[in-house]
């Protein structure tokens, strides 16, 4: 059996944001050595930072966060979801799924997804100073914000890039 984990911290307003991140992985390499850190226990650590911070500080949208399992195996358990949501999707404004976003020493973040310009004109106004923020295919389909993006949720995957212990 396999589980997504699901949390919400209640806004004044019944519009929600969805933050993600998986929390399955491929299992031991040959070496024996474990290379989930960044793929993606890096993902969990930043939305339950995210999750922390809001509920310290208060919101005006409802959020709702998603820890996902079978990613790796054909974003199993967010097709699930978005198939058998426990709230009407046209509620959602916006999904942000974080995976692989741990190797942030660059100042590089890629952003994979969503094909909303209203989404991508926010995020190209933010910390350009601090980043260099590039976009990826609108079509991205390696990650679970892909499922919520075939419903026609605008949605978008925050990624640090492959590295040598990728995977």
């Amino acid at each position: 059996p396999a589980y997504n984990i699901i949390s919400t911290i209640k806004g004044s307003e019944n519009e929600k944001i969805i933050i993600t991140a998986h929390y399955d992985h491929l299992g031991l390499s040959k070496s024996g050595i474990y290379y989930g850190a960044d793929d993606n226990a890096s993902g969990v650590a930043a939305m339950l930072e995210l999750a922390r911070v809001f509920k310290e500080n208060g919101i005006q949208k409802q959020l709702v966060f998603i820890a996902f399992s079978c990613e790796e195996i054909g974003l199993l358990g967010s097709k699930y979801f978005v198939d058998n949501p426990p709230f009407q999707l046209n509620d959602v404004v916006a999904v942000v799924n974080l995976d692989m976003v741990g190797r942030l020493r660059k100042k590089e973040l890629t952003i994979n997804g969503s094909k909303s310009n209203e989404l991508r004109n926010i995020i190209s106004g933010i910390s350009q100073n601090d980043f260099v923020i590039n976009f990826d295919s609108p079509d991205q389909e390696q990650s679970d914000h892909a499922s919520f993006s075939k419903k026609g949720v605008p949605a978008i995957h925050l990624f640090t890039n492959v590295h040598p212990e990728y995977h």
